[in-house]
């Protein structure tokens, strides 16, 4: 076990080996510029199941900084459909029945997300392996949600005394009165990816974990359609 686990910290720490190199270690310097799309599975943990899918198109443009470590910058355009369970909380409700008492009522509700957003993210590039490029991908930025579509439907209550004891679960014949705002995300949110990709010619297809107030497990592939080197 000890020796798998420093064999494991080795590989990890490899592409940061990269930082310490010498700007003059660079043997040419690059600014390559070009497109990007990106198809997702939207689930609410990483591997279980899928409760949706995203699509993304943008541009980038990335700077190699050392030998072996490139930095880039991209935005785009992100769209989001995904479904989620949500409970809304009363504690004002009042039982009367066998005894009055405050009661806790967890109304359930199956909610639809259609979001369309702008998407930016600066991300830093290590390579692990030459011939072809292997590497390993950490990024963050911030998306602005400028389009959101909600469609709920209600499913059942719960109702729980004030020590968190189920009574009972039931369907109410008038379904409790919420509106939208309720269910909506924050317009703006911080996305973050990590992931692992490979070079081939003009060619980038990288697999991406990204995570927002989901977990998207996505392919993007990247094309160069202009390299300056200087």
């Amino acid at each position: 076990m000890i020796r798998y686990f420093w064999c494991f910290l080795c590989v990890c720490m490899f592409p940061f080996y990269g930082l310490a190199q010498e700007l003059d270690s660079i043997a040419q310097r690059e600014i390559r510029t070009g497109f990007h799309t990106v198809g997702e599975n939207i689930s609410e943990a990483v591997l279980k199941g899928n409760n949706g899918f995203g699509f993304e198109v943008g541009a980038y443009q990335e700077r190699k900084l050392l030998d072996k470590v490139s930095f880039s910058y991209e935005a785009g355009f992100r769209y989001k459909s995904y479904e989620e369970q949500v409970f809304v909380i009363d504690s004002s409700a009042v039982l009367l029945d066998p005894v009055p008492d405050t009661a806790i009522i967890a109304d359930s509700y199956n909610v639809r997300h259609d979001d369309l957003k702008l998407t930016t993210l600066v991300s830093v590039r290590f390579v692990y392996l030459e011939n072809p490029n292997v590497y390993f991908i950490l990024g963050v930025g911030p998306e602005f949600t400028f389009r959101q579509r909600i469609d709920e439907t209600y499913l059942n209550s719960r109702f729980f005394n004030r020590d968190g004891e189920l009574l009972s679960e039931n369907v109410l014949d008038l379904p409790p009165d919420v509106g939208d705002d309720i269910f909506r995300n924050s317009v703006v949110n911080l996305r973050i990816d990590l992931g692992i990709g490979i070079e081939l010619k003009k060619f980038n297809i990288e697999l991406v974990h990204r995570t927002d107030n989901t977990q998207n497990l996505g392919l993007r592939i990247r094309y160069t359609f202009d390299t300056l080197i200087y």
